[in-house]
């Protein structure tokens, strides 16, 4: 995996290089932080009725792609392979933030037998970032949003 870093050019290396960052904040924060605490950096919380839908510009789809093979990359790359869907969204969602571009966090819950489990998945408008496919069965339990466009 280290090799084939390497391989890539300067710009795909350098976003590989923030995702990282971010994944290890995130789980730094993730460990050490309450959910209180955390709810602040993922976005204006919604309720699941009001999940809205945006529509990107070219260019921020094309970022929103960027982001998303370099969060991809990044967790293959990190020295611990078990991570948390909410680790994932959060770096995803800092990503998607720096570059100004809207995205939804979505918080969902599934219950399975005697348990409730929960996922955490980032949508940029049609573009699944992460947790998307594992979001299957989940139930939208909060929507965090961040739209530039809104102040």
């Amino acid at each position: 995996m280290i090799i084939s870093f390497f391989r890539l050019d300067f710009g795909e290396k350098k976003w590989a290089l923030k995702a990282i960052v971010w994944l290890l904040w995130s789980k730094w924060t993730v460990k050490t932080r309450s959910f209180l605490a955390i709810r602040r950096v993922l976005g204006r919380p919604l309720s699941v009725k009001e999940r809205p839908e945006f529509t990107l510009s070219p260019h921020e789809k094309v970022m929103a792609m960027t982001i998303r093979r370099a969060l991809c990359r990044a967790r293959r790359i990190v020295f611990w392979k078990k991570s948390i869907c909410l680790v994932h969204a959060m770096a995803a969602s800092r990503l998607l933030a720096e570059k100004k571009i809207p995205y939804v966090l979505t918080i969902g819950t599934q219950k399975e037998a005697m348990f409730l489990q929960a996922h955490a998945w980032v949508v940029c408008g049609d573009i699944p970032i992460v947790g998307v496919p594992e979001s299957q069965g989940f139930t939208a339990t909060v929507h965090f949003i961040n739209d530039p466009t809104i102040h």
